[in-house]
């Protein structure tokens, strides 16, 4: 825990931290465990068989949830950003993974081909490699929410993002530009020192006007 700790106030946007967390807290909970079992205090498995239970159904049920957390991403995106492909990979990566459902459904009713089975039979740690990493994503996404600059920031730089046809800022890009103006004013209000608002970016091949 405190190596964990460690990183993420040295850097809080390291993916490996949620890495660190999440094994801090595989390992809290077997210590609780045999804590539990040997201690004969069975009300010290409370907590341990509820972590249990949610980490069951996340992982019976971690592909559905994925393929609907994706899709909801990509109709978001679909709807607020530019139709590129960078931005449509969350939804091929749903289709994929719905096929992949279908796949094991006929695997188990026999309609598969055995040869077909085995060559593609890296499927199911390929998956489960994807998952870690999407829940390690998500873990570190909500930890993240924890961080709170303190107002004595010299700059603030807004990240840049296409724009929708060329030439209308999406949504993505406004809520920065929104975020950025917001902290702006509060460590205005604070009595800090004045920031430097850096827009960075420039103007694509594909856009009409020069954006951030």
């Amino acid at each position: 825990m405190v190596f964990s700790l460690t990183n993420y106030f040295h850097e809080r946007r390291r993916l490996s931290n949620g890495i660190w967390l999440n094994g801090f807290v595989l390992c809290a909970g077997g210590w609780l465990l045999i804590v539990a079992v040997s201690s004969g205090q069975m009300w010290l498995l409370i907590p341990i068989l509820l972590l249990g239970l949610v980490l069951l159904v996340a992982f019976a049920l971690g592909i559905y949830g994925l393929i609907i957390f994706l899709l909801h991403n990509a109709r978001q995106v679909w709807r607020r950003e530019s139709h590129s492909l960078a931005n449509l990979l969350g939804l091929l990566l749903a289709l994929g993974l719905s096929i992949y459902v279908i796949w094991q459904a006929l695997v188990l009713q026999g309609v598969i081909p055995s040869p077909l089975v085995w060559l593609f039979s890296f499927m199911p740690s390929l998956l489960f490699y994807i998952f870690l990493n999407v829940w390690n994503f998500l873990t570190m996404s909500l930890v993240y929410q924890l961080n709170r600059p303190r107002y004595r920031q010299q700059a603030i730089v807004v990240l840049g993002a296409g724009l929708i046809d060329g030439e209308r800022v999406s949504g993505l890009l406004a809520g920065r530009i929104k975020r950025a103006i917001t902290f702006y004013q509060q460590q205005q209000a604070k009595g800090g020192p004045t920031p430097l608002l850096v827009f960075s970016g420039g103007q694509g091949s594909d856009a009409t006007v020069c954006g951030a």
